[in-house]
């Protein structure tokens, strides 16, 4: 494992994660949501900033900023 450079994968079995992707990933799923939803109700809207809320707080990356769909 020693050398290998993140997001290789030199051998079956040896995929070294990117953590810069965490950070990429979250806003693209944050992103895609807010397409997916552009005027939900109320109870959508609490049930969706509570989801990506656990979603951010799963990726434990301080220098990944939470994004707010519809305001904190």
């Amino acid at each position: 494992m020693a050398g290998a450079k993140p997001g290789s994968n030199n051998w079956a079995n040896n995929y070294v994660v990117n953590l810069n992707l965490f950070c990429y990933v979250y806003q693209k799923q944050v992103n895609f949501t807010a397409s997916l939803y552009p005027d939900p109700t109320p109870e959508l809207r609490a049930a969706i900033k509570q989801n990506l809320l656990t979603y951010y707080q799963a990726l434990k990356d301080p220098t990944c900023g939470q994004y707010f769909l519809f305001g904190q």
